[in-house]
């Protein structure tokens, strides 16, 4: 008796379900123009799209250059001495760190611990020239 109700019900529910559907206009799923041009259609691209109707903007004049500032060059000089610090610094924690990696034993010994510090003090090396 019960197979015999589920039927009708899941016909009832799918009818019902088909109400959910949003409605309105919405906009064509047909090729645009421009799809149908590069696919080797005969349509034409419109001028917006860059078709052969376009105008050609005119040129922007381009700034005439200047010298370089002095308080930007400083600037980069401080980065990069900042960025060769910094990666000295790595190198050295990161040479101290792979030591201490190999020579580490079971995860939780004291040696595995000071490999993970060792490992922390790296990342914390390159932390300020990131």
């Amino acid at each position: 008796m019960r197979a015999a109700l589920r039927l009708p019900a899941l016909i009832a529910m799918s009818a019902l379900v088909g109400g959910c559907a949003a409605q309105g206009s919405f906009p064509s799923l047909a090729p645009r123009a421009v799809e149908r041009d590069f696919a080797g259609g005969d349509q034409p691209v419109p001028p917006c799209l860059g078709g052969a109707e376009a105008v050609e903007p005119a040129p922007t004049p381009s700034p005439a250059p200047a010298g370089a500032d002095p308080m930007l060059v400083s600037r980069l000089s401080q980065l990069r001495a900042a960025a060769n610090e910094g990666d000295r610094a790595f190198g050295e924690a990161a040479a101290k760190a792979g030591t201490a990696v190999a020579e580490a034993g079971d995860a939780g010994s004291e040696s595995w611990i000071a490999a993970q510090v060792a490992v922390s003090e790296a990342e914390m090396a390159r932390t300020p020239t990131v």
